[in-house]
């Protein structure tokens, strides 16, 4: 009897961990469902035209007064003109657009990075929404933008981006 008592425990086991793994495989199909529906909305983000239109604004500031004088100083000339009340039609506009362009950018880094934090998506999925150009134009250009607009903007963001790629990855496949 006690033969059949050992046999019956060794077969629950064996019932228990195939149950056990059926469960952790139903889990990781319901996380990769849930994680589907946050990112796609992101993705619908990713393509739209007005992500285009800031990513082309913000490339387009930093290579025109990169050449000349920087644009991170532009950027704080316009800022200071603005708070004179001395900017120019031209300069408003300027100033308008890159501003846009910066809010709408570094706004779309924000959210994936709070949703990043609730766990629901790992690094391997932001990594496919977020590519390597992207996080490059938000560390070497964006940041500096904000540091013009504020010493204390919070940095949680950037860190985040930062940790995504390496720095090689980024000098490699970043610069666009």
């Amino acid at each position: 009897e006690l033969a059949l008592q050992r046999d019956e425990l060794r077969r629950t086991r064996e019932e228990m961990k195939v149950s056990t793994a059926a469960q952790q495989e139903m889990s990781r199909h319901q996380k990769n469902a849930i994680s589907l529906q946050v990112v796609l909305p992101f993705m619908n983000e990713v393509v739209s035209d007005e992500m285009r239109t800031a990513i082309i604004s913000i490339t387009h500031f930093r290579d025109v007064y990169d050449s000349s004088d920087g644009f991170v100083p532009r950027f704080s000339t316009l800022l200071d003109k603005r708070r004179l009340h001395t900017l120019t039609q031209e300069e408003e506009s300027e100033l308008e657009t890159v501003d846009r362009a910066r809010r709408r950018f570094v706004g779309f880094f924000h959210k994936m990075h709070r949703v990043a934090t609730t766990s629901i998506i790992d690094d391997d999925i932001v990594r496919v929404v977020l590519p390597p150009d992207w996080v490059y134009l938000l560390i070497e250009t964006v940041e500096p933008l904000e540091a013009a607009i504020r010493t204390n903007y919070a940095r949680d963001t950037f860190d985040f981006a930062r940790r995504l790629y390496s720095a090689e990855d980024l000098k490699e496949k970043g610069y666009h």
